[in-house]
């Protein structure tokens, strides 16, 4: 009774109800052999001092049934240097470990939420997806750019255009809703027309969409991160054929592919593309990865990046180097469109033993950034 007459007490005033404390594990070992005995979900929480996971009562008592384990992201660094944990990236989010489950997933972790895009919706759908329920909830869509455009603006969020035709509409992989429930989310047509300058334009027609070459694909605008040098710019296209079963490169899945383009850190465009693929191009041998990109962006080594991709368009050439922390990697790569340019690089500097050398390992902080030549070639440098 007295639980009830606070709870009332605080509707009264228009106060949230504080979720009542969880059960948090704080050594993950533990936490992760008493999911793995009681075959329940592993949430993780990863914090930091300025930013921290607080569950709304709903969201609470939907992680009530699983193991909780909260960790400090300077506590947990060697942790998530794990290439089992790599989909963090070694910041703040949260994911889940399936122990539940036997399988291909048990022991994996099978979904992760960056905290910059984490809504309490968000969470609780990626419990649901975690735990083989129901399908996700639809998802929201404007039908208009600029009342897209503005919304995002007003709230400080991502916007994510799905140019569709007649051939190809975007169908956000399961895997994806819970991360898309923290954009501002538009849908369009690759013909829709809008008025600019007083004439009638073909929205993919615009400035801003001129990467996707006239295809229909996803265009990412940053109105979320004020103090980045993306800030209200399109920091990310992705013709849907890159998305699609064959984008003819060595990549892993197409669920995969989506995943790590919705959860890259904020950035330029063509630092986000090369990151992009790095993160998702097998290296040589079955499931290799390329683990240089798995850690966190540095922004003195994506600088040091970008003058070096710059020198090379200037000099007309690529080279391997010692770099500002011991290690740069850099060379040219022709491609149709920018996501084509950076795949094409990768696909270069595999074929090389000290560029892959360097692509292979682990680095806590990085740096990757590309510059635009002539006759549709791209220079690219990475920084570790």
């Amino acid at each position: 009774m007295r639980c009830l007459a606070v709870t009332m007490l605080l509707l009264s005033l228009h106060l949230p109800v504080v979720a009542e404390e969880l059960p948090w594990h704080d050594d993950y070992m533990t936490a992760y052999r008493q999911a793995e005995a009681e075959k329940k979900l592993l949430f993780l929480a990863c914090d930091s001092d300025e930013v921290r996971f607080a569950p709304d009562q709903q969201t609470a008592e939907r992680l009530r049934d699983l193991v909780l384990v909260r960790l400090s992201l300077d506590e947990c660094e060697k942790l998530l240097c794990h290439s089992g944990l790599r989909k963090f990236h070694c910041a703040e989010g949260v994911g889940v470990i399936d122990l539940m489950h036997e399988g291909p997933s048990h022991g994996k972790l099978v979904n992760t939420i960056p905290a910059r895009y984490l809504t309490m919706q968000g969470v609780r759908t990626m419990v649901d997806l975690a735990e083989g329920g129901a399908e996700p909830p639809p998802l929201s869509w404007h039908t208009d750019y600029l009342e897209a455009r503005a919304e995002a603006k007003d709230r400080g969020k991502m916007l994510l255009v799905a140019v569709d035709a007649a051939d190809h509409e975007y169908t956000p992989r399961p895997a994806s809703v819970p991360v898309l429930q923290g954009y501002v989310l538009l849908r369009e047509h690759r013909d829709k027309e809008y008025l600019s300058r007083g004439k009638r334009r073909r929205l993919i027609d615009f400035a801003d969409f001129r990467e996707l070459r006239g295809k229909p694909g996803l265009v990412i605008y940053d109105f979320a991160h004020r103090e980045e040098p993306g800030y209200e710019q399109v920091v990310s296209v992705m013709p849907y054929k890159y998305l699609g079963p064959d984008p003819g490169h060595r990549v892993f899945s197409e669920e995969e592919r989506e995943h790590e383009l919705l959860i890259l850190e904020p950035g330029t465009l063509s630092r986000r593309t090369l990151t992009w693929a790095i993160r998702i191009s097998q290296g040589n041998g079955r499931n290799r990865r390329l683990r240089s990109a798995d850690g966190r962006p540095h922004p003195g080594l994506m600088a040091g990046a970008l003058r070096n991709s710059l020198l090379q368009c200037r000099r007309g050439c690529g080279h391997f180097a010692g770099g500002l922390s011991g290690a740069e990697i850099a060379s040219p790569g022709p491609g149709k469109d920018i996501v084509d340019g950076a795949l094409n690089m990768v696909r270069i500097w595999k074929t090389s033993a000290p560029h892959y050398g360097v692509m292979v390992r682990f680095h806590r902080r990085f740096g990757y950034d590309m510059a635009p030549s002539s006759g549709n070639h791209w220079y690219g440098t990475g920084r570790f």
